[in-house]
Order: C-alpha cells, then sequence, then structure tokens
C-alpha cells in the first residue's frame, strides 16, 4: 500500500476513510474533555476524582515521575480507570514544589 501524504490539518486527517473507521490511536481521537461527574461517552476523556488519583498514583500531588512509574508497571488500578474502548482519563501532575505542572491522557481508543 502506498504511504498517503501527512495531512496539514485536522480536517483532513478525519477526511481520511482509514482514519474514520480505526482511529488515529492517539489523544486525537478524544472528541470531548469532561467534568468531574458526567457520564463518559465514546471519545471523551473523563478526570480522575481525589479518591482515584491517590489510589492509582499514590499521592494527592503525582508528578510526572510518579505517573511513569505506574504506567511503566502495567499498573491496574491505571488500567481499570478506563471504562472500555475509546475512553480516556487525564489528571494534573506536579513539579516537586507541588504546583501544577501537566496533564497527563491515558485510555484505550484503538483496535
Amino acid at each position: 500500500m502506498p504511504e498517503r501524504p501527512r495531512p496539514s490539518t485536522i480536517e483532513e486527517l478525519w477526511a481520511d476513510e482509514g482514519v474514520q473507521h480505526s482511529f488515529t490511536h492517539s489523544v486525537l481521537d478524544i472528541f470531548e474533555v469532561l467534568d468531574e461527574g458526567e457520564e463518559p461517552e465514546f471519545c471523551s476523556a473523563r478526570p480522575l476524582t481525589a479518591e482515584e488519583i491517590t489510589r492509582a498514583l499514590g499521592s494527592s500531588w503525582p508528578t510526572r515521575a510518579d505517573f511513569e512509574r505506574r504506567y511503566e508497571q502495567a499498573s491496574e488500578e491505571l488500567d481499570d480507570l478506563i471504562e472500555e474502548r475509546g475512553h480516556a482519563c487525564y489528571t494534573v501532575l506536579y513539579d516537586e514544589q507541588r504546583h501544577p505542572s501537566e496533564i497527563v491522557f491515558w485510555g484505550v481508543t484503538g483496535d
């Protein structure tokens, strides 16, 4: 199969029938970011609750290192938070001074 040109816009990406059927297997498959308490829908990301953050990441102020350690261990706590294919979770990560430094998303969108 010949390689397709890289799309230059999100509209071009989603116009591709292959992408429409099998998705991008990336955060680009998330169309909606939910607030706490909203029901997850297909192609949406929901925030973790305070209890989920502590249980899954071992801290109320998780750092990138905390997340990466749990993610690399294929932590059941992280996996169990994903409702089903087409869903994602997100949470804020903090630096060593407990300042918000980034947001991490993870989930399952592809086959």
